[in-house]
């Protein structure tokens, strides 16, 4: 006898099939969209930081170019014979990291610019002309570390420590040395002139020293405001000892309560070993900062690396169970198909019927004589 199947039965397993068919999509969709949009974000800003990272590695060649420059500056200044194995040194170096990221960083005309300006200092010539040369030189260069800080993203970084530093080390350092050979230039030419020619140039002397006060109070604003955004409101002590150090040899060589004038009169082997130790400074200062900064980069990819593992194990995890309600589903259709065929295959044996056997002849026989 067939059994019938009800249309409630049916209809209930249809829905509990569709439900089962729906589910997986239900869970997986939504979140492969997320896990897109998470993937786009995380890239983007991944790309973002590595490039920055290329900028900082571009920075820490450039800005030791720039002390070996502002060295060379002050000593044609001082009328004494300039080293070149130093600033060849310096200029390599930096051409090797143009050659890795120039592209990138689009700097290869600028950099060509710079080093064409340095190659064409004249080996000899007067301190007041050689001074000229190598200044124009360092101000190409240092329009190149500008360039370099905006190209890279360093200029417009959304962590506030990051883009705080980068100005500091990327701007206003590199702004500050670049006055500091000035203006330590400019008093030695200046002390060569006769008493009423000093004048004039006191006033380039003036000019020079507001740049380098200014520079290094927009950079300890700069520290300020990144020790301000960190998350444990501090800095290494090391880099804060020395932009203490850089603050320190700023106002040996220009005091506050010093005007221009007064600078002339300075004793001149003490002039020059305070501006030697500002430089030194700023050269040790800018390797701490850049390597902060990059440090900082550096951090910021490895958790962005970690938290795009975790969207992936997020996404394996949902595809996962949305597909356990269909294999579920699969597994018990398939096991109630192989018990249907068993019982085809092998249909159950009817109950063997036993013939009656003499006992039962002899017993009928006796009931028929009674």
């Amino acid at each position: 006898m067939a059994i019938s199947t009800s249309p409630d039965r049916r209809s209930r397993g249809a829905v509990a099939f569709l439900v089962r068919l729906v589910l997986p999509v239900a869970l997986i969709a939504p979140t492969a969209v997320l896990f897109g949009l998470q993937r786009q974000s995380t890239d983007d800003d991944s790309a973002f930081a590595v490039t920055e990272r290329h900028g900082v590695a571009y920075l820490q060649a450039l800005v030791p170019l720039e002390i070996e420059l502002v060295n060379a500056q002050s000593v044609a200044a001082a009328g004494n014979p300039v080293q070149g194995g130093p600033l060849t040194a310096a200029v390599g170096s930096a051409a090797r990291l143009d050659d890795e990221y120039g592209g990138e960083l689009l700097t290869y005309d600028r950099w060509a610019d710079v080093r064409s300006k340095i190659e064409a200092v004249p080996p000899t010539g007067t301190p007041a002309a050689l001074f000229d040369a190598y200044g124009e030189a360092i101000d190409l260069l240092v329009d190149l570390v500008d360039n370099v800080r905006s190209a890279s993203g360093l200029a417009r970084d959304p962590h506030a420590e990051t883009y705080n530093l980068a100005d500091g080390g990327a701007q206003e350092l590199p702004e500050g040395i670049a006055a500091a050979g000035r203006y330590a230039g400019l008093v030695l030419q200046a002390r060569r002139l006769p008493a009423a020619a000093q004048a004039d140039a006191l006033f380039g002397i003036a000019a020079a020293r507001s740049d380098l006060v200014g520079s290094a109070r927009d950079l300890s604003e700069d520290v300020q405001r990144a020790a301000q955004g960190t998350a444990n409101q501090s800095l290494d002590t090391s880099l804060l000892t020395k932009i203490d150090g850089f603050s320190r040899a700023t106002d040996a060589l220009v005091p506050s309560a010093e005007t221009a004038s007064a600078t002339l009169a300075v004793d001149p082997a003490r002039f020059a070993k305070d501006r030697d130790d500002l430089v030194r400074a700023g050269a040790d200062l800018s390797a701490s900062l850049l390597s902060k900064i990059d440090g900082l980069l550096r951090e910021r990819v490895s958790s962005l690396e970690s938290r795009e593992a975790v969207a992936v194990a997020t996404l394996v995890a949902a595809i996962l169970l949305g597909l356990a309600a269909p294999a579920l589903t699969l597994l018990q259709a398939l096991r109630r198909r192989r018990r249907r065929n068993d019982a085809v295959s092998n249909p159950r044996p009817a109950w063997p019927s036993v013939a009656p056997g003499p006992q039962y002849d002899n017993r009928e026989r006796l009931g028929a004589a009674r």
